[in-house]
């Protein structure tokens, strides 16, 4: 069977303080291992100046015709750890958003993005967005 290439999706989980904060304590925290991270730092000078911290789990660029069965693999690892979430937001006054790139390389058809009551529950409950970036380079 041919490999899929069509439609690519890139999933992004971060958690965001406005304030100087240390995301070390998300690492310990939830036991996961950031992508990236960042610390608020108001001496630095811009262009590299954030005004805020955050702190960045992301997967690779995944190849699949399916975003639903994609985002279901990459939110497990987070799914069981949602009251850490909850209680670390609440805690620390942070808030997070789960980023989703979506990229049509090649194809005739445009992705179908539905989100489940269930997942939309879940994100909801821990007071998470959902962003979706949509590109055709085709």
């Amino acid at each position: 069977m041919e490999e899929y290439k069509d439609i690519s999706y890139r999933f992004c989980f971060t958690i965001f303080s406005k304030e100087v904060y240390e995301v070390a304590d998300i690492t310990e925290t939830l036991g996961l291992t950031p992508t990236s991270t960042w610390i608020k730092d108001p001496a630095q000078s811009k262009p590299l100046y954030r005004d805020y911290s955050f702190w960045k789990y992301q997967s690779e660029e995944l190849f699949d015709p399916i975003l639903e069965d994609v985002f279901i693999n990459y939110f497990s690892p987070l799914e069981s750890r949602l009251e850490l979430i909850s209680t670390l937001l609440a805690k620390d006054n942070l808030t997070c958003k789960i980023f989703i790139l979506v990229k049509i390389h090649s194809g005739n058809s445009m992705p179908g993005i539905h989100v489940d009551w269930t997942l939309a529950a879940k994100l909801a409950a821990i007071k998470c967005n959902l962003d979706f970036d949509i590109y055709d380079f085709r």
